[in-house]
């Protein structure tokens, strides 16, 4: 079975909202271009990188049998000093996700500094959340 299933996708994390996926184009192309560019020319560069297939596994790390293999892996599928983007979560109920503090030790331990942009605004849900959401950009120290 998928989940969430599709007649309810919308409603959980709102990414059929064109603003909603405007807000994560935006995060996201603010947080993989090295040095800041104007609005078009970031933009430009993203689609650019994501065309080449410069896209990770996308898995959640909380899910994996072994977080910090995982993480090992996906540092070893990167450029030389290229960024690490974890869209994470510690979700309400406790038993899913992994918090931000422990994500970002294991980032260290594998010799990676990591940079915490909390994504509690609205905008990128398409509604209120109540758990602890964030986005790790993780780079070698």
């Amino acid at each position: 079975m998928r989940w969430p299933p599709p007649s309810t996708s919308s409603r959980i994390h709102g990414l059929r909202d064109p603003a909603v996926r405007a807000a994560w184009w935006g995060l996201l192309a603010d947080n993989l271009t090295p040095a800041p560019l104007p609005g078009r020319r970031r933009r430009a560069s993203f689609h650019a990188g994501i065309l080449r297939g410069r896209r990770g596994p996308a898995c959640a790390l909380g899910a994996r049998a072994d977080p910090l293999e995982a993480l090992r892996s996906w540092v070893g599928l990167l450029g030389a000093g290229g960024p690490l983007l974890l869209v994470e979560g510690q979700w309400w109920s406790g038993a899913a996700g992994i918090p931000a503090s422990e994500a970002v030790g294991m980032l260290g331990s594998l010799g990676h500094g990591a940079r915490l942009v909390p994504l509690a605004d609205r905008r990128y849900w398409g509604s209120t959340v109540f758990d602890q959401r964030y986005l790790l950009v993780a780079t070698p120290t």
